[in-house]
């Protein structure tokens, strides 16, 4: 019992660890990215040359949001609930995407 309430506080507050920025290829097919541990937010900067990068978090069935060319975006939960980022860009087209999570 413990150790669940233990889970529940970690789910609540931020451990303030920054994991190293990932660099990640995007192309038309949706490809993913799953923390080791739940993050409660991420950095995404679309360092193009695809003039809008598509991600959603967690549920591909969601809503998708863009980042334009040399844009970034921080995704807040407030809480550990990003257990997948799904990423992907318009047919033809390629981009470089930094991803930066937290604890």
């Amino acid at each position: 019992r413990l150790v669940r309430i233990q889970n529940a506080l970690e789910a609540t507050e931020s451990q303030g660890i920054i994991e190293p920025v990932l660099t990640q290829p995007v192309t038309q097919d949706v490809k993913s990215y799953a923390p080791v541990k739940p993050w409660f937010s991420v950095d995404l900067f679309n360092r193009g040359p695809a003039d809008k990068v598509y991600v959603v978090f967690n549920d591909m069935s969601r809503r998708w949001t863009e980042i334009e060319k040399n844009r970034g975006k921080t995704f807040n939960f407030g809480r550990a609930k990003i257990v997948k980022v799904y990423y992907r860009c318009d047919q033809g087209q390629t981009a470089i995407l930094d991803i930066e999570g937290q604890l």
